[in-house]
Parts: structure tokens; C-alpha cells; sequence
């Protein structure tokens, strides 16, 4: 599809490797936000929703950060976007909400719903907990300062997936003709546990970095203290306690059948990543 993307969370973890992805492939781009976009965008300003979508074809949708219940609002952006004629929308969901621990009619599924009912084609992503967690992200000032993961998923394990992966697929998915009306779940190859890429980490970063399993109290705590609001840390609580009794072990091919190739493995991320955790 040719015409104008516009692109939501720019500066993301996906969002920044998939912006160049574009670029490199000649599509016309426009990044949309609060500060350092083409155009202002504002979740909170529903007046700012039509310029900074309109002459679009297509949009690359992540909801509004460390808000709990975003369904209101992305359906009011979508019903913009359907005015302005977007074309398609790719959407980033969570691998979370196909545990066993996402209740019926949860916050997620509420904002899959709006996306489904919009009336615009769509195709969404529910990526595994990233990679880039441990290297840029939450978990990083842990490994950096006290060398140490703390999470509340027990000896659970998970695939962790690769943002530049999750960029690649949503790549495909925005310049694809034929992958509308799916859900791609996105994964590593392998499922390990934060004690086995803890080591990982050590081996590369030429020093201790442990693994401590902690409550979910104390994960809430933690998360409280970093400024997840409550709600949204009851999510990732409920993602916590599905690692741990290994509903996140789940390994897909969707990453290889969107991109053709297979998805970075965890070993590979590490290797590359080590000047992330020197001190």
C-alpha cells in the first residue's frame, strides 16, 4: 500500500526501529505526539486527533502509555481516522491477554474490541514481553546498580521477543495487501527463565547479575515506587502470575512467516547488547 503512515509512539521501543524500517523502504511517514513529531498529537486532546491524521493511508496504532483502560479513547482516533480515510491500522496489543490470567471482558480485550469494530481493516500484534526490558527499560537500572532481575514470575518461563522483530513484523503488516482481519502473536524462539537470562547477562556484562523472585506484593511495590498507577500495574501483575505457573513458555513462527526470517533469540540479544549493562 503507498500513501502517507502515519506513525503513534515514535519514540518507543518499536516505534524507533520501525520508523528507519519505513523510511528505508521509500514509504512516506509522519510521526504524531507531544513533543518531537511532525505533527502535535495528545491522547488527552481529542482536538488534536484529525490533523495529525489526516491525508493518511494507513496508521500504526500503540495505545496511550501506562493507561489501564484506553478503549475510549482509541475508539475515538479510530472513528477519526475512519472520517479522514485511513486505509488500514496496525495495531499493538500484548501476548498477555491470550493468558489464562486475562479475565473476560478485561481492559485488553475491551481495547481489541474498539479496534475490531471500527469499520477499518485491521491487523494487530500482541508481542511477548520485549528483549529491550533488560537493556533499556524498566528492569535495566536493577541490572546496572544492584546486579540483579527482580520479578514476581517465579522459575516461570518466557519468550521474550526482540523489538527490532516486533518492528519487522509491523513492517510487513503496514505494506502487506493481504494480512487484514489477523492477530499475530509474537514471540522468541525460545522460552527461558529470568534466571537463565540473568546468567546470560552476567556471562556478557563480565560480572554477577542474579535473579531474585519476589511477591507479587513486592512486585507491586517496586512498581509503585517506579510510578505505574495501580490499575495498570494489576495487569502486569496478572502477566507476572501467568509466567509463573507457565502459561508464557508459548512459542509461535508468526515473527518468521511476516518477515521470513526467524526471530532473535535471547543468546543473540545479549551479545549484542553488552555495553548496556557495564557500569
Amino acid at each position: 500500500m503507498t500513501g502517507l503512515t502515519t506513525i503513534l509512539g515514535f519514540n518507543g521501543l518499536i516505534g524507533r526501529k520501525l520508523l528507519p524500517l519505513l523510511r528505508e523502504g521509500g514509504v512516506s511517514t509522519r510521526t504524531v505526539g507531544r513533543s518531537g513529531g511532525d505533527i502535535p498529537f495528545d491522547w488527552d486532546d481529542a482536538g488534536t486527533f484529525k490533523a495529525a491524521l489526516a491525508g493518511s493511508i494507513s496508521l500504526y496504532l500503540v495505545p496511550p502509555a501506562m493507561v489501564a483502560d484506553p478503549a475510549p479513547q482509541v475508539e475515538h482516533l479510530l472513528r477519526v481516522a475512519r472520517e479522514v480515510g485511513v486505509a488500514r491500522v496496525v495495531v499493538v496489543s500484548s501476548l498477555g491477554l491470550s493468558f489464562p490470567t486475562e479475565p473476560p471482558g478485561s481492559e485488553r480485550h475491551r481495547y481489541e474490541d474498539v479496534v475490531k469494530a471500527s469499520g477499518l481493516p485491521w491487523s494487530i500484534v500482541r508481542p511477548s514481553g520485549f528483549m529491550q526490558n533488560f537493556s533499556e527499560g524498566f528492569m535495566t537500572p536493577g541490572i546496572k546498580h544492584a546486579g540483579m532481575i527482580f520479578s514476581a514470575a517465579g522459575a516461570g518461563a518466557v519468550a521474550m521477543v526482540d523489538s527490532n522483530d516486533i518492528a519487522a513484523a509491523v513492517l510487513a503488516l503496514l505494506t502487506q495487501p493481504d494480512q487484514t482481519g489477523k492477530t499475530f502473536e509474537l514471540t522468541g524462539p525460545q522460552a527461558h527463565t529470568f534466571a537463565e537470562m540473568a546468567a546470560m547477562i552476567s556471562a556478557v556484562a563480565g560480572r554477577p547479575i542474579g535473579y531474585q523472585a519476589i511477591s507479587i506484593d513486592q512486585m507491586r511495590q517496586r512498581m509503585h515506587e517506579a510510578g505505574v498507577t495501580t490499575d495498570y500495574a494489576d495487569i502486569l501483575l496478572r502477566d507476572q502470575r501467568a509466567i509463573s505457573e507457565g502459561a508464557a513458555a508459548k512459542i509461535t513462527t508468526d515473527i518468521r512467516e511476516l518477515t521470513g526470517r526467524p526471530p532473535t533469540s535471547f543468546q543473540h540479544f545479549v551479545e549484542i547488547n553488552a555495553p548496556a549493562w557495564g557500569l
